[in-house]
C-alpha cells in the first residue's frame, strides 16, 4: 500500500487531460495526454465520423445524384436543341422571305423592262404619226415632260449592272444596255418634242445597304414610266385633235364647193411608200394600252384623211383668176347669147378685164391644153387632178405650154378678146368630169376659207 502511494500523488499533480498507467513485463509505465493533444484528437475523430457519415450518405444516395444530374443535362439539351430547331426555322423562313422579296423584284424588274419596250415602240410610233402630220401640214403640239422627282438615295442603278459592280456615280451614270433576249428600242427617233425614252431601272441583285432603299427605287421608276405614258398619250391626243380639226375642215370646204367628200376618199389621193410600217408584234392589254391603241387608230384615220382631203383642196380651183376688183359680166346659167339674141348655157364667168390683164391659175395642176380653140379663141385648160380642170378662153397671149405644172397663182396667160367675143374680157370655167359646173361656188368657197 505504501509503494503506490507515491503514484496516486504523481497522478493527482498531473496537468494531463488523460493519464493513463499501464503494466508490462519490464514494469509499470504511465502515458499523459496533453489538452492539445487531447483536443487534436477528438477533432480527428469527429472528422473521421463525419467523413464516415459522408461517405455512407454518398454511397445510399449517389444514384438519386447522378440521375439528378443526367436529368439536367438532358433538358439542356433539350433546351439547345430546341432553341437551334427554332433558329434554324427563322433562318428558313428568313431565306424564303428573301427568296420571294427577290421574286417580287425580279417580277417588278421584268414589268419594268416590258413596260420601257412598250413606251419606246409607243414612242416611234407617235414619232411617225408626227412626221405624217407635219406632211399633212398639221403642227405637233409640244408634249410638256412633267419633271421627274428627285431620288433620296444617291446615284442611279443600272438593271443590266452584274453582280457586285457598285452603282453608277452622279458624274458617270451608263444607260442601260438591251437584254439578249428583250432588245430595247433606245435609238433616237430625231422628232422634235421626243420624251425621255430610257428608264432608270433596278438591279435585282443589290447589297443589303441598297435593299432597303428597293422599293423606293422601284416606286420612282413606276412614277417615270407613269409620267412618260402620260406625256405619250398627251401628245398623241393632241396630234388627233389636230387632225380631226383640218379634216373637217377641208370637209367643210369641199362641200361649200358642192362636191361630195366620198367621192375623194374612196381612191388614196397619192401613193406615199413613206408611210409603209411594219415591226414585230407587241400586244397591248391593259386597259391604258388599249386607250392608247385607241388614239393611235383615230389619229392615223384623220391624218389619211387629212392628207387624201389636203390634196383635194389644193386641187380645188377657188382662187380668183383675176384680182379682186374685177367685176363680172355674165354668170353661170342659161342667159341671152351676145350674137343671136337666144337663150344659151353659159358655161362660165366673165370678167371684165383691159387686154393684157394678167389671168392667173386657181389650183396647181398640169396645162393639158394651150392653142386656139374654136370659139374659145386662145385657151388654157389646166387638169388639177380627181377629175376638175379650169379654162381660161379668149386671151390676148399664152403663156404656158402644154405638159407644164403650174402651182396657184402663176400667170397662165393674158386677157384679150380672142374667137367668138364682144370685148376684152376673160372667160373661166370649172369643169368636173368634163361637165361645166357654176365657178362661183368655188370662188365663194375660197372666200370662206380666206384663200385669196
Amino acid at each position: 500500500m505504501q509503494k503506490s502511494m507515491p503514484r496516486a500523488r504523481s497522478f493527482a499533480n498531473s496537468t494531463a487531460t488523460l493519464a493513463v498507467e499501464y503494466r508490462s513485463r519490464k514494469g509499470v509505465r504511465q502515458f499523459e495526454i496533453s489538452p492539445a493533444t487531447f483536443g487534436s484528437l477528438v477533432g480527428l475523430m469527429l472528422l473521421v465520423c463525419m467523413a464516415a457519415v459522408v461517405s455512407g450518405l454518398y454511397i445510399f444516395s449517389k444514384d438519386e445524384v447522378l440521375r439528378s444530374v443526367l436529368s439536367g443535362q438532358a433538358r439542356m439539351q433539350y433546351a439547345y436543341e430546341d432553341r437551334i430547331a427554332q433558329l434554324r426555322t427563322h433562318i428558313d423562313r428568313v431565306a424564303g422571305r428573301q427568296l420571294v422579296d427577290q421574286d417580287t423584284v425580279e417580277a417588278k424588274l421584268h414589268e419594268l423592262i416590258n413596260r420601257q419596250v412598250q413606251l419606246e415602240s409607243r414612242q416611234a410610233l407617235i414619232a411617225r404619226i408626227a412626221d405624217d402630220a407635219s406632211r399633212a401640214g398639221i403642227a405637233v403640239p409640244e408634249a410638256r415632260v412633267p419633271a421627274a422627282p428627285k431620288p433620296d438615295v444617291t446615284g442611279t442603278i443600272n438593271a443590266f449592272m452584274p453582280l457586285g459592280t457598285p452603282a453608277a456615280t452622279k458624274d458617270a451614270q451608263p444607260r442601260a444596255k438591251p437584254m439578249p433576249e428583250e432588245p430595247g428600242l433606245r435609238t433616237s427617233t430625231g422628232a422634235p418634242n421626243a420624251v425621255p425614252k430610257t428608264l432608270a431601272l433596278p438591279s435585282p441583285h443589290l447589297t443589303h445597304v441598297d435593299r432597303r432603299s428597293l422599293p423606293l427605287i422601284l416606286e420612282q421608276a413606276q412614277t417615270s414610266a407613269t409620267m412618260m405614258a402620260t406625256t405619250q398619250m398627251a401628245q398623241l391626243r393632241g396630234i388627233e385633235s389636230k387632225a380631226q380639226i383640218s379634216a373637217r375642215r377641208y370637209r367643210s370646204m369641199i362641200d361649200n364647193t358642192g362636191l361630195n367628200v366620198a367621192r375623194f376618199l374612196k381612191t388614196p389621193a397619192k401613193a406615199n411608200t413613206e408611210t409603209a410600217m411594219g415591226g414585230p408584234l407587241i400586244p397591248l392589254t391593259s386597259a391604258e394600252a388599249v386607250q392608247f391603241e385607241k388614239s393611235l387608230a383615230a389619229a392615223q384615220t384623220y391624218l389619211e384623211e387629212t392628207e387624201r382631203l389636203g390634196h383635194v383642196v389644193r386641187a380645188l380651183p377657188v382662187r380668183r383668176p383675176l384680182p379682186r376688183g374685177y367685176d363680172t359680166t355674165s354668170g353661170f346659167g342659161a342667159r341671152s347669147d351676145p350674137f343671136t339674141r337666144g337663150l344659151a348655157l353659159h358655161a362660165g364667168l366673165d370678167f371684165r378685164a383691159s387686154t393684157g390683164t394678167p389671168a392667173r391659175a386657181t389650183a396647181d395642176g398640169k396645162v393639158i391644153e394651150a392653142d386656139w380653140v374654136g370659139g374659145y379663141g386662145r385657151m388654157v385648160e389646166i387638169d388639177h387632178g380627181y377629175g376638175m380642170t379650169t379654162r381660161f378662153a379668149h386671151l390676148s397671149a399664152i403663156e404656158v405650154s402644154v405638159g407644164d405644172r403650174v402651182s396657184k397663182g402663176d400667170v397662165v396667160g393674158l386677157v384679150g378678146s380672142s374667137g367668138r367675143s364682144t370685148g376684152p374680157h376673160l372667160h373661166y370655167e370649172v369643169r368636173i368630169d368634163d361637165e361645166a359646173v357654176d365657178p362661183a361656188t368655188f370662188l365663194r368657197a375660197g372666200e370662206r376659207a380666206a384663200i385669196d
